[in-house]
Order: structure tokens, then sequence, then C-alpha cells
């Protein structure tokens, strides 16, 4: 996407396929590759960019990535923006038995994920062969959520039928349990992050606490105060 703003809250990329370059006008730029994770605390603001490498364009081929914004509390929302991008290799992978998972943020067997956004959060790749089981003891008060990358795959307890882009929300803490019940193996992003428990405003690139802050976002980035990539 094209320089675009944003104040209030963090954006965590995970690609799959294809390359990304980020461009922000606090100077920072890097080159995302497949496995790559990226994060970007917008805070007060900050404008960024997010295109496909033009050398990855002209070749051609598939794009396939995620992006999760995590809201940030009320006292964080106008620290200054920063970016961390890390390497596919810098993410570790756990393996159990049945699968595997890349351990992207929280912890899990005495590691700890590299990306640590402001806001406490797991986040997980996991790989799950057929017929196995997986389950994952959420930490208390965390809201824990899967995305199916393809397939079906069984969840819960009692387990109901998830399908390819379908997303499972369970309860806060607790047991999180997923069942591979096909002939081929499944992948799925397995997440959980702590509810705020404070008023939300959004309007488009900003998400803020009141209507009043999003306007002052609105002016601000007009009046240029969230600076211009310099190119």
């Amino acid at each position: 996407m094209p320089d675009h703003p944003h104040r209030g809250f963090e954006a965590i990329t995970y690609l799959l396929q294809g390359q990304i370059i980020h461009r922000d006008s606090a100077g920072h730029m890097g080159l995302m590759q497949p496995g790559c994770v990226q994060y970007m605390t917008a805070g007060r603001g900050v404008v960024h960019s997010e295109m496909p490498d033009p050398g990855f364009k002209a070749q051609g081929g598939w794009m396939e990535g995620f992006q999760l914004w995590i809201n940030l509390p009320a006292a964080k929302k106008m620290i200054p923006a920063q970016y961390t991008e890390i390497a596919a290799a810098h993410v570790p992978v756990i393996a159990f038995p049945g699968g595997s998972f890349k351990l992207i943020a929280g912890q899990a067997a005495g590691l700890q994920g590299p990306a640590q956004p402001q806001q406490p959060i797991h986040y997980r790749h996991y790989r799950l062969e057929p017929g196995a089981t997986v389950q994952w003891e959420v930490d208390a008060g965390f809201v824990p959520w899967l995305y199916l990358l393809q397939g079906e795959l069984a969840v819960g307890q009692p387990a109901v039928r998830l399908t390819k882009g379908q997303v499972a929300v369970f309860a806060p803490g607790g047991l999180v349990q997923a069942e591979n019940q096909t002939q081929e193996p499944r992948e799925f992003l397995a997440l959980a992050g702590l509810p705020l428990n404070e008023p939300v405003a959004r309007y488009g690139p900003f998400v803020m606490n009141s209507q009043l802050q999003i306007q002052e976002a609105v002016r601000d980035y007009q009046a240029g105060l969230m600076g211009q990539i310099n190119n």
C-alpha cells in the first residue's frame, strides 16, 4: 500500500510468500521476505508504505501474509514511533509429537518469541500432521483465537469443524485444543491477547479512545506533523 498514516496502535506483519519493502517517515526501511516478521509501533503518528519489491513484482508470484493491529493502551498511544524487523532465521521453531510451531511472540518451552510489542501477545504458526492433536494452555486473562490457513481442522472441546479462512475464538485462559482429522498436514495461526477494557474510537488508519482524539489525529496528519517518507 502506498504512503498512509497511522496513530494509536501497533501493526505486526508476518509474511508467508512474496517480498515487501517497508518505508516510513521515521527513516526506517526494510525488505520483508518469506518467514519474516516486522512490527511497527505507530504511537503518536507515522506515515509508512508497504509495497511489493520491484524485483519480485517484475518476476511475479504469490503474495501472502497477515497484518495484525494491536491496540495500544491509552497511556502509550502517544509514544514515539518505532520499527522492528525480524529475519525468518530468528523465529524459533518448537517441535512436539505430531507437529511443530514457529514462536513469533510470547513464551514456550523456555524460549521467548522475537516479536515483543508494547502490548503483550502470544503468536504462533502451527503445523499439525495427519491424526495429530495439540493442546495449548493459555495464560489467565488472555483471549485466544485460531485462524486456519487451509483445509479443515477440529477445534475445541467438544470439537467443532473449522474450515480455511475461518476464525475460532475461545474463552479467556484455559485449554485450547486442535485436532487434524484429515490425511494432509494442516497449518494455522494461534494468537492470544489481553483485553484493554478501554473505550475504542477508530477512523481508517487511526485507533484512539475518543472521537476528539481522532479529529486531532486527522488534523495532525493534514498539517504534516506525522512526517513524510523520503524515497
